[in-house]
């Protein structure tokens, strides 16, 4: 794990300890405890009072660029005026990861994709071209921060994002209820499935078919570096074990032939229903690190 990763990881665990000195308020409503607003004033103080440089996730070199970051990770933590929390504020987090590595503080090798773009011809006007490119003077960092960027930064954003569903009871945002992967989130589903349709080497993973999500033993061991199990056995924590019940896609999920399939259907449908909905990315906000040259998208946006 890189030092600005690790810095990540302290700032995350900052944030999760604060949750204890906000306890919840008695109230009539059982959803949408109130004393979130308060825990998530405090949030946005402490990243305004500089905590990215506190936790040595910004040099002093660039601590202006604060101004750009702070707003995303406050928005990274849910809505506090709904009291909700939604794949919206999810997207919000990976932006801010997407952030640093504009800024060169992640290392994010170029895909084949950006490099063919960067060799090709300029590219004519409005055609869209790849944007993990560094901000003019910033380097890229040599490396490759990407599994660590998932499997510990990310899933300890998770953790930090269950103890608040928990402890204030957050609303979903936009759920599609029982025909949604997750009241919640999504990305871990993708990166799970991605893991287990890229193992290499390791026989008791390759073998592992979807329908292991019915298998509660072995769902259980595999959750420990497992995003896609770990996240179904949150689900049927929460829910209950009868996943067909509560969760009819989980469910259809389970019965296609390989992860590699999943991974791809999941991943058109984060385009579709996160990407590509307004709602959701309306609250995006842009400036220097995440320009936006005026050109629209497909989908809604």
């Amino acid at each position: 794990v890189s030092p600005v990763l690790a810095g990540i990881i302290t700032l995350l665990e900052a944030i999760e300890a604060h949750v204890a000195e906000v306890p919840p308020v008695e109230q009539a409503m059982r959803y949408g405890n109130t004393a979130f607003r308060r825990w998530h004033a405090w949030l946005g103080e402490y990243l305004a009072s500089g905590a990215l440089a506190l936790h040595g996730v910004l040099p002093a070199a660039l601590a202006t660029a604060a101004g750009e970051l702070n707003p995303y990770l406050v928005e990274s933590f849910g809505n506090p005026w709904r009291i909700d929390y939604g794949t919206g504020h999810e997207l919000a987090f990976m932006t801010f990861i997407f952030c640093l590595a504009r800024l060169g503080l992640v290392a994010i090798p170029k895909s084949a994709a950006q490099a063919a773009a960067e060799a090709a011809p300029a590219a004519a006007p409005g055609t869209a071209v790849p944007a993990l490119a560094p901000l003019p003077g910033h380097t890229s960092l040599a490396g490759d921060d990407r599994a660590a960027i998932v499997l510990r930064v990310f899933r300890r954003y998770v953790v930090v994002m269950r103890t608040l569903q928990r402890t204030y009871l957050l609303e979903p945002a936009g759920s599609h209820g029982v025909w949604g992967l997750d009241d919640y989130c999504f990305l871990p589903f993708v990166f799970g499935a991605s893991q287990l349709s890229t193992v290499q080497g390791d026989n008791a993973r390759r073998d592992v078919k979807p329908s292991a999500l019915h298998d509660a033993e072995l769902r259980a061991r595999l959750a420990g570096d497992n995003l896609f199990m770990d996240s179904v056995q949150f689900v049927c924590s929460v829910k209950g074990p009868n996943l067909p019940e509560h969760s009819p896609m989980l469910n259809d999920i389970s019965g296609l032939s390989t992860w590699g399939r999943i991974t791809a259907g999941l991943i058109r449908m984060y385009y579709a229903e996160v990407l590509g909905k307004r709602p959701v990315v309306q609250l995006l906000v842009f400036g220097n690190i995440l320009p936006w040259d005026g050109r629209r998208g497909k989908g809604e946006h």
